[in-house]
């Protein structure tokens, strides 16, 4: 998926999630990005990315996304978010994030850090 307006990057994020497609999410990360699996476990590799990904999309839960701050100075975009797992109206995990996307050559964003515990 190709997020050309970094405003619509949380909304195309969690619509893939809940499609659970795993190599969209994965295509949503510039390689060597940095992402938190959970406090204290950083992930910069592509096998290490994939199976964090895996496990939150195979929890069966959606998630929902709520964009709180974007910011743009050239190619970088410093972002923050509230975020819930979900099944109805229970909730399995939540938090805030603080990420940094940066604009691709074609265009697109994508992430460079990705820490859904930042907050």
């Amino acid at each position: 998926m190709l997020i050309t307006d970094i405003n619509e990057f949380h909304a195309g994020f969690a619509a893939t999630f809940n499609a659970r497609d795993v190599e969209g999410l994965l295509g949503l990360y510039e390689d060597g990005a940095v992402f938190v699996a959970r406090p204290g476990t950083v992930v910069s590799d592509g096998g290490g990315l994939r199976q964090a990904i895996e496990g939150f999309v195979g929890s069966g839960f959606d998630l929902s996304l709520e964009t709180k701050d974007v910011l743009v100075k050239g190619d970088l975009a410093p972002l923050r978010a509230t975020w819930k797992l979900k099944s109805g109206d229970l909730v399995m995990m939540s938090g805030e994030s603080v990420e940094i996307a940066r604009r691709q050559a074609d265009g697109g964003w994508k992430y460079a850090i990705d820490n859904p515990f930042g907050a």
